[in-house]
């Protein structure tokens, strides 16, 4: 082939990337040092990795379906190709945009299905987020010094009793009989009821509150001033704008997704498919512990992430789950729903 011809074929290829514009919606602030913040780091990486290419964000969009679906024609309406809606409750407006724009590609985020009526909308999932649920259960079990573990949720968040049972079966795989309490907020960022579970908590005697779904730092920096002190953190790596109190985080690497469909419009591959963030592929991550967890948290945590790679270790197969079930092993759909025994809940929204 000559030079001439590759050069062509190559500014072909730049010019098709550079008209090429995505949109990101956030359904909370980017200075929540959490959710959004993460979500809004991604979109940074990938305008340095992909400097060709336009990539513009929406920050506190309602999650109602209205309010969505207008955000999304004004984007459309200049001459947008994608759009990624990281927030579950965007599904319907992800469908219906979708539908009235066949020739254009959407990513939304949901609980792991795919709808095979809808060719241009794909779906992401947070699919290890279980079992690094299990994990922060053998570190906040194995924590010198823990008797009761705390988690703090939305009430309306349906996946709620699913991630608390991972947490119980990470305790209980770490040999402990440490206490799981629950206690639920109004929202995924509601400084006012995360102040009453907070002091909840304090009363409680908390030594480890895992957020779950709670898009702020607000919680954690509650904590760190008071006598229950540990956290563990949800989608940023919260010890950056908290402290060595938060003993680690889960980390969602929104890039990671970006990248990958991307470069399926680019490469002309796109299809409805689930994407699944996982431990491997860096959707999620374990952030670095904090220099107070303790040596033997460390260890035995470090210990179960290593099996669960490595496909040594289920988490959904333990002696709890034949204990509860009758069957040594379960889906997630069937720890869905409903409370293992030993999981207790406050309601911070009354």
């Amino acid at each position: 082939m000559s030079i001439l011809i590759k050069g062509l074929i190559l500014s072909l290829f730049v010019l098709y990337c550079s008209s090429l514009k995505v949109a990101v919606l956030l359904p909370g602030n980017t200075t929540d040092f959490g959710f959004n913040y993460q979500i809004w780091l991604g979109i940074q990486d990938f305008a340095l990795a992909y400097p060709n290419i336009q990539i513009s964000y929406t920050d506190n969009v309602p999650n109602a379906v209205s309010n969505c679906i207008a955000v999304s024609l004004t984007y459309m309406n200049n001459g947008y190709d994608m759009i990624f809606y990281p927030n579950a409750p965007w599904v319907d407006c992800a469908k219906n945009i979708s539908r009235t724009f066949p020739t254009k590609h959407f990513v939304v985020h949901n609980a792991g299905d795919v709808y095979p009526d809808y060719p241009n909308l794909a779906t992401e999932y947070r699919g290890d987020l279980g079992n690094v649920r299990f994990i922060f259960g053998v570190l906040a079990a194995k924590q010198q010094g823990t008797t009761k573990i705390c988690m703090m949720v939305p009430k309306f968040f349906v996946l709620k009793e699913r991630f608390a049972n991972y947490i119980l079966l990470g305790m209980k795989y770490a040999n402990s009989n440490d206490e799981l309490h629950v206690g639920y907020t109004a929202g995924f960022n509601d400084a006012a009821t995360e102040t009453v579970v907070v002091n909840h908590f304090i009363n409680y005697g908390c030594d480890v509150t895992i957020l779950q779904a709670i898009n702020s730092i607000h919680p954690l920096v509650e904590l760190a001033n008071s006598t229950s002190p540990w956290g563990m953190g949800t989608a940023s790596d919260m010890r950056d704008h908290v402290g060595e109190s938060v003993l680690t985080s889960v980390i969602i690497d929104s890039f990671v997704t970006f990248k990958y469909f991307v470069d399926k419009v680019n490469a002309g591959t796109f299809t409805n498919e689930l994407f699944l963030d996982t431990l491997n592929n860096k959707g999620l991550v374990i952030a670095d512990y904090s220099c107070e967890v303790t040596k033997n948290a460390r260890k035995e945590a470090n210990k179960a992430k290593a099996r669960i790679l490595d496909g040594t270790l289920q988490p959904l197969c333990q002696p709890l789950i034949q204990q509860i079930f009758g069957t040594p092993c379960v889906t997630e759909a069937q720890i869905t729903g409903t409370y293992f025994p030993g999981i207790t809940t406050f309601d911070g929204t009354v």
